[in-house]
C-alpha cells in the first residue's frame, strides 16, 4: 500500500470496434480479433480499461468468455452474458486480450473493443488503524466524469500475496456517497455520514477512481489517518 496516495487516469476515446471487427460469432470459436488495437492476434488497449461487447441481435442467451491480462500483467478472465442489440462490459479493466469466446452461435453480427470507462488500479488501506478515517479528493479532467469505488474484498485475492483470499473476484464495488458521477473538484472522507448523521461507510479494503466520461487527466488523491507515509 501506499500512503498518502496520487494517482491519474486518462483514457484515450473509445474504440467500439478496436479488437474485433463486425462478425459473426459461432459457439466455442474464438472471434477474430482484428480491430485497429491487434497486432499478431493480441489486442494491446491504449490504457488499462473495460472491454466492451457490442451485440446486432438478442445475444441475452449466451455468454463471452474474455482472457487477457490487466494493468500489471497478471493474467485475468471473464464471462459476459450477451447484449440484447446493445452493449455490455466488463467489470476489470483489461489491458490485453488474447481471446474472446462466445459460448453458442450469435444472433447476427458482434464487435468488441472499448467504451468510455476504465478505472485507477485499487489502494488498498491498513484495517489496523483505529479509528479508520480516510481522506478523498478527486479532480476530474475537462468534460470527464468520475466517482470513487471501495470495496470489502481484496483486489489481490487470486494472487498468491492475498490476506483475504476468500474475497469475490472481481471485487464488488460500493460507490462512495460524497463522490458520485461528479464533474468538478470533490472531496470526501471515510467514514461518510448521511443527513442523520450515521455512518453510511465504515472501514474498507480499498478504494479506486473509476471515469465513466471523458478523455482529459483526472486526479484521485487520498490520505489514510495514522500512517506514516511509505
Amino acid at each position: 500500500m501506499a500512503n498518502p496516495v496520487f494517482a491519474t487516469l486518462q483514457l484515450s476515446a473509445a474504440v467500439a470496434n478496436g479488437i474485433a471487427t463486425s462478425q459473426n460469432g459461432t459457439g466455442g470459436t474464438a472471434l477474430t480479433l482484428n480491430g485497429s488495437y491487434v497486432t499478431s492476434g493480441v489486442a494491446t488497449l491504449p490504457q488499462a480499461r473495460r472491454v466492451l461487447i457490442t451485440s446486432g441481435g438478442n445475444d441475452s442467451g449466451i455468454t463471452f468468455a474474455i482472457v487477457g491480462t490487466d494493468r500489471r500483467g497478471y493474467a485475468i478472465s471473464e464471462t459476459l452474458t450477451g447484449g440484447n442489440a446493445t452493449g455490455v462490459y466488463t467489470q476489470q479493466d483489461f489491458l490485453t486480450v488474447t481471446k474472446i469466446t462466445p459460448s453458442g452461435n450469435t444472433a447476427t453480427t458482434v464487435t468488441s473493443g472499448t467504451n468510455g470507462v476504465g478505472s485507477t488500479d485499487w489502494f488498498g488501506w491498513s484495517m489496523q488503524i483505529a479509528p479508520f478515517q480516510l481522506g478523498l479528493a478527486v479532480i476530474p479532467g475537462s468534460g470527464c466524469t468520475v466517482s470513487v469505488e471501495h470495496t470489502y474484498d481484496d483486489p489481490n485475492s487470486q494472487q498468491s500475496n492475498s490476506v483475504q483470499p476468500n474475497s469475490n473476484f472481481p471485487p464488488v464495488p460500493w460507490t462512495d456517497p460524497l463522490i458520485s458521477a461528479v464533474t468538478t473538484k470533490t472531496q470526501g472522507a471515510v467514514p461518510a455520514t448521511n443527513a442523520t448523521g450515521q455512518p453510511d461507510v465504515g472501514v474498507v479494503f480499498a478504494s479506486r477512481m473509476t471515469q465513466t466520461a471523458g478523455t482529459s487527466l483526472s486526479i484521485f488523491q487520498a490520505i489514510q489517518a495514522g500512517i506514516a507515509n511509505f
